[in-house]
């Protein structure tokens, strides 16, 4: 029982952390298309409200699935490759 506990705490710190970084990455990208459409002219807002906006929805809109991806699929994963290793 250790072993499968430790094996799900530095499976949740690598989601975590796996999180973290794809979360900003993605962000940083969004960022940078909100700042070329913002120079293309595609807005009358300024330049500042314009990325505040678009990235709060941005936001919110990742939110809903990066945690899916990034803690639901390697957890069910792993669960069922222990599964299958163990009673299969």
């Amino acid at each position: 029982m250790s072993l499968l506990l430790r094996l799900a705490i530095l499976l949740l710190i690598a989601c975590t952390i796996t999180y973290v970084c794809v979360f900003y990455w993605l962000r940083a990208g969004a960022r940078d298309r909100l700042i070329a459409e913002w120079e293309r002219g595609g807005t009358n807002l300024a330049r500042e409200t314009h990325l505040e906006v678009g990235l709060r929805r941005w936001s919110r809109r990742t939110r809903r699935w990066l945690p899916w991806a990034t803690y639901g699929v390697p957890i069910a994963a792993t669960a069922a490759l222990v599964y299958w290793i163990n009673y299969a």
